[in-house]
């Protein structure tokens, strides 16, 4: 009984920032090396732009200089995408900024409660100076009881009324102190953050100069440009999760193709091993190439050698590891090439209903696709025939066997007739 070596068949494909409040966006748009254009994008949106630009001529750093004379000349400017952001550590100044200028007016509204404060304290103290007057006046009796009581329950109204009125404003005083007090804490907190952002910029743009960029991809260098322009916010969108995601498969694929290549290399030096009757050497690549690039191609390979060597069990187990991949990636030529060689094994281990099964599911097939492509697939009918022949005559199915070795023979004849100088594939 023979198994086919080769596993392809001449079939041998191997499946393997929005935009937020605090962003200006200007627009995508491409300019190719055209002043003009640039000129007129200057004309719709010159104060954002210029101010840009100013920022960046004032720092001291040659670089940002550069960056902004590049854009005033506009002289190869290619594939120009412009975005204006406000720069991340310039928003936390700004935020900055604002909470001090909040605690500035919060503080003149205090000033003003103390002032208005200190005015009704000086009016209680008034009032509370006339009921003392109020006093003596009953004392030496010269005023009435009436007008007294009348008079004095007046003065004390009047002073509940301003001790009331300190009261309320001392509490607005309180809450404000209060918010001053917790939006000191935040400024303290967001300049500590500032101060570690505006170092951590620095660095960067201090390295600039170290960097061989044309070791470097293009991404990296984007993110960079906008690092140096103080726009960490335009480089973190640019070095996206999705971004990351997208090279490492990308990675991953050119990984797993130059394993599969070196897996390749390995088994063809098993091979050579083998013809050179170097039996354990060649095992040794053959894992290696497993190893490497655990597929059903190699696990198919490794199968091969195995059974030629009479390790059945061990070939069977890879042919079913081999199988199951070919299933996965549903590749008929490869899922009937190694039922027909798992089948042969399991023909030789005496298991012979397992055979039957296998030999039944790659005959079915490789009839499917010799109806399509009789030229490639017919020779490996006629193997799975002759194959499923020996094994009925194993069971004494003697007419099936007959059946199945003349159709085997009929092909076979037919296309040494058509081409007598072909080589008939090579049964296992």
């Amino acid at each position: 009984m023979k198994t086919n070596t080769n596993h392809t068949n001449g079939n041998n494909n191997t499946t393997i920032q929005d935009i937020t409040d605090s962003e200006i966006h200007i627009g995508d748009k491409i300019y190719n090396n055209s002043t003009e254009d640039i000129k007129r994008l200057f004309e719709d949106f010159k104060e954002e732009i210029q101010q840009i630009i100013v920022d960046l001529v004032a720092k001291k750093d040659d670089t940002a200089k550069q960056w902004a004379e590049n854009i005033i000349n506009a002289q190869k400017i290619e594939n120009f995408n412009l975005h204006i952001h406000l720069n991340p550590i310039q928003d936390k100044i700004q935020e900055i900024e604002q909470y001090k200028q909040d605690i500035s007016r919060k503080n003149k509204i205090i000033d003003k409660l103390l002032a208005e404060n200190e005015t009704i304290s000086q009016e209680k103290e008034s009032l509370q100076q006339d009921l003392v007057k109020l006093e003596q006046q009953v004392a030496d009796k010269t005023i009435s009881e009436t007008d007294y009581w009348a008079q004095k329950a007046d003065l004390a109204q009047q002073i509940q009324a301003k001790e009331e009125l300190i009261a309320q404003k001392d509490k607005e005083m309180g809450l404000l102190i209060a918010e001053n007090l917790k939006q000191s804490s935040l400024i303290n907190k967001l300049q500590e953050k500032l101060d570690v952002a505006e170092k951590a910029l620095a660095e960067l743009q201090a390295k600039y100069k170290d960097i061989d960029f044309s070791q470097r991809t293009e991404t990296y260098k984007k993110a960079y440009d906008f690092i140096l322009a103080g726009n960490v916010q335009a480089a973190d969108g640019l070095l996206s999760e999705v971004y990351f995601a997208d090279r490492e498969a990308k990675i991953a694929a050119q990984t797993k193709e130059i394993y599969r290549n070196l897996a390749q290399e390995y088994v063809l030096k098993a091979q050579t091993l083998t013809a050179n009757f170097k039996w354990e050497e060649a095992e040794n690549y053959y894992e290696k190439a497993i190893e490497k690039c655990p597929d059903a191609e190699f696990w198919f390979e490794y199968a091969h050698f195995l059974g030629k060597q009479n390790y059945i069990q061990d070939a069977i187990l890879y042919y079913e590891k081999a199988l199951i991949q070919n299933k996965q990636d549903k590749d008929e030529p490869k899922i009937a090439n190694t039922l027909n060689n798992l089948a042969a094994l399991q023909y030789k281990n005496t298991q012979l209903e397992l055979a039957e099964a296998n030999f039944q599911e790659a005959l079915s097939i490789r009839r499917k696709l010799a109806h399509a492509n009789p030229d490639v697939y017919l020779p490996y009918v006629a193997d799975t025939l002759n194959n499923f022949g020996v094994l009925q005559e194993k069971k004494e199915q003697f007419k099936q066997a007959e059946i199945n070795f003349q159709e085997a023979l009929d092909i076979r004849r037919k296309l040494a007739q058509a081409n007598p100088t072909t080589t008939l594939p090579d049964n296992f």
